[in-house]
């Protein structure tokens, strides 16, 4: 302070006052980004008032990886006023993350967040503590009760494999980006889970979100120091910016709030649809209680544009970089279709329990999310205490990078990081092995909330899309590069074009080919040679009729002259076959099937009587007094056999469930499983198992009376609750 004295003085005595003024600011700045830090981690030094955001550049998570080698696995930088500690290796974030988890699971503040609201709202950027523990649990019970990360999304995520097969396949060989089709494939997953609808691939409402999603995810050259230096808001372009993002947030969020109102306007608590439903029961709950602090209709919007975001961006990118390394890796992604081949094969439906078969399409995923993690510093942390790590003193608020890359291309468990080797993840028996420090999801307490799902994603929608394409590199086209763009949080890849080829037409091809080569050496040992010139020239004529033209619609191969004809005369074929197997998603392709599951619910109930529930209070239905803790017996058979809905309905007529076109309709008035608030808690793991059995059941089997056998009673026995047939004795045929 002294030195620092002596200069003030001298300088008020050489220079004028507004210079010496200036020249005393710079001082004081110096010494006070010079000053001694208490016993904070090692660190480089870094510049006056910008600190290391200049040596950080746009891909800070390579320039903390490699500061790791010099200053260790816990790092001090400062991101311009900020302390910034950087966790580098699987250890540093373990201890930190999981071990010490009470002290690193908050959040840093950010001017732009901030801006967005998100500080306040959602779960992303909550600080931590009872009310984000409260709605985080709540999101992810609420979650799983639709589905999330289980088995029995399975079916929803198939139909829109499907359904991106289907786009994929008009694109008919052309080149094009595959990027958007991936996020609306994925976003119609986490959509039916949160809102029950999904978007067409052409609905410009989605169109809208993705492109102001896009735009904040891509690079923030301008807007991003803003969290650094708020006061770099007052420059005309750097406002410009992050009102842009701060308007495009606002408008995904706004845009969201369209579903939370239609919900809210066609709300019933006893029919409990989506996630929007759920919270929305919350929060009758919470007001019935007289309490609504935490369940909020702001609150509701922020989590669902949150789930939406999440959802969309980070599995459609990953799935970016896989296609982009398979155009690149040809060799790997004819391996991975082999196996697919010999384990599925090309017209059975995928399914999760294929999973464990497909050990090296498992091992080409996971080593696509290691060499290219969606983000690779995580999302930022922040201590929400003092507290010490390794050593060194740790303050309250400090923001907290896991550098998740520097763990996925540690060279101690991932020899040769730089280079993609999907055999790493494979024993030596060929068995898919996953090394513990694999956490692109990141870890601890705030690990990605939607970590199951993107793995079934990933695991489903990579799969289905090899088992039907080939996808290849345009004609002429340059090699695209392997460095991505680091975004505000995502890692993506630059925008590339591809090819997807159908593999149904490689092998229609090939076929035909090695038909017409044989005919031709045929021809020319057994005719003259005019002869075969002429009957080559009809086969190369056959072979050019059936080439494929250019930006067609797909179709089917068809006959020389007559095309198509003789086929359509053939009768459909059947939907699933005898040698495949049963998944979910043939439930809608069959109706009748479906139709009569319903009429033996409808016909037989399970449980005539549902359950028999109480008053819970003095009521009053329909003008009559009731009073508390009456026993009331919901009689669901007089609704089954109701003959207003349903008429003759001691008559087994499954038909009754299908329209004029042969579709399941269900009228409103089925509840075999009861209703309300205490509606059967199995309902759709029940519909679920009975479609599955009985479909795989009679796909195997005809069942029959035992000769002689005198027919039984369709009238059953009526126990405490359930109502099931009297015992019988059938004979179950194989249909093989």
């Amino acid at each position: 302070m002294s030195v620092l004295y002596s200069l003030a003085a001298r300088l008020f005595a050489y220079c004028d006052v507004q210079t010496a003024l200036v020249l005393v600011s710079v001082l004081l700045l110096t010494f006070w980004y010079l000053r001694p830090k208490k016993n904070l981690p090692p660190g480089p030094w870094g510049w006056p008032v910008l600190g290391h955001i200049p040596a950080l550049g746009k891909n800070p998570h390579l320039g903390l990886t490699a500061m790791r080698k010099r200053y260790g696995d816990v790092i001090h930088i400062r991101m311009g006023p900020k302390d910034v500690v950087a966790l580098c290796g699987y250890e540093a974030i373990h201890e930190a993350l999981v071990k010490k988890g009470e002290d690193f699971s908050s959040r840093p503040y950010l001017y732009i967040f901030d801006k967005m609201g998100s500080f306040e709202n959602g779960l992303g950027f909550l600080p931590y503590g009872s009310f984000w523990k409260q709605q985080r649990k709540f999101t992810l019970r609420s979650l799983r009760d639709f589905g999330f990360g289980k088995r029995s999304l399975e079916g929803k995520i198939l139909e829109e494999a499907e359904g991106l097969k289907e786009e994929i396949l008009q694109t008919a060989n052309a080149p094009f980006n595959a990027r958007p089709l991936l996020q609306n494939a994925v976003s119609n997953v986490i959509c039916s889970i949160v809102f029950g609808s999904r978007f067409e691939y052409s609905d410009p409402k989605f169109q809208y979100l993705m492109e102001r999603i896009n735009q904040n995810f891509g690079e923030q050259e301008l807007a991003g120091p803003a969290n650094f230096f708020p006061w770099l808001r007052h420059i005309p372009a750097v406002k410009k910016a992050v009102d842009k993002v701060v308007k495009n947030a606002k408008d995904v969020i706004g845009t969201l709030r369209e579903f939370l109102i239609e919900h809210k306007n066609t709300f019933d608590p006893s029919n409990i649809r989506d996630f929007i439903d759920s919270y929305l029961l919350e929060m009758d709950q919470e007001d019935e209680a007289g309490n609504r602090e935490s369940f909020t209709e702001d609150q509701l919007n922020y989590v669902i544009s949150d789930l939406f975001v999440a959802g969309s961006e980070t599995t459609s990118t990953t799935l970016s970089w896989a296609l982009l390394y398979m155009v690149l890796y040809p060799e790997v992604q004819q391996k991975v279709q082999q196996e697919i081949d010999s384990v599925v094969g090309r017209d059975t439906v995928l399914s999760i329990i294929h999973r464990s078969q497909l050990p090296y399409t498992e091992a080409v995923i996971t080593e696509i999310m290691r060499i290219k993690p969606v983000a690779p510093l995580g999302l930022p942390r922040a201590t929400s205490n003092d507290t010490n790590l390794f050593g060194y003193d740790i303050p309250e608020g400090t923001m907290v990078w896991p550098v998740l890359w520097s763990v996925l291309y540690d060279p101690v468990h991932y020899p040769e990081p730089d280079v993609f080797k999907p055999h790493r993840f494979l024993n030596e028996n060929g068995q898919f092995v996953k090394d513990p420090t694999f956490i692109p999801f990141s870890t601890g307490r705030r690990i990605c909330l939607g970590e199951n799902l993107a793995k079934m994603e990933l695991s489903l929608f990579f799969a289905h899309l090899l088992q039907h394409f080939t996808f290849k590199l345009p004609e002429g086209a340059a090699k695209p590069t392997t460095v991505g763009i680091m975004g505000i949080i995502t890692y993506s890849p630059v925008s590339y074009e591809l090819c997807a080829i159908p593999r149904e037409y490689l092998t229609k091809l090939c076929t035909k080919m090695s038909v017409l080569y044989s005919l031709a050496a045929r021809l020319f040992a057994y005719c003259d040679v005019q002869t075969a010139l002429v009957l080559v020239s009809v086969l190369l004529l056959t072979f050019w009729y059936l080439k494929p033209r250019k930006n067609l619609p797909p179709g089917p191969w068809g006959w020389p002259v007559l095309g198509h004809i003789p086929a359509l005369g053939k009768p459909k074929p059947n939907v699933v076959g005898r040698g495949n197997i049963l998944s979910i998603t043939h439930r809608s392709q069959l109706p009748y099937t479906e139709a009569v599951i319903s009429e033996i619910m409808r016909i037989s109930p399970i449980s005539p009587l549902g359950l028999s529930r109480a008053t819970s209070n003095d009521a009053n239905l329909f003008g009559y007094d009731i009073p508390e803790g009456t026993m009331v017996w919901p009689v669901l058979w007089s609704v089954l056999h109701d003959p207003v809905h349903y008429p003759e309905p001691d008559v087994f007529r499954p038909h009754r469930f299908l329209n004029e076109n042969g579709q399941f309709v269900k009228d409103p008035t089925f509840i075999p499983f009861s209703t309300g608030r205490r509606i059967c808690l199995g309902e759709n793991l029940a519909k679920m198992e009975l479609f599955l059995f009985f479909a795989h059941l009679l796909q195997h089997f005809t069942f029959k009376l035992p000769e002689g056998a005198a027919e039984p009673t369709t009238v059953g026995i009526m126990g405490i609750l359930p109502y099931s047939p009297v015992s019988y004795e059938l004979c179950a045929i194989p249909r093989e």
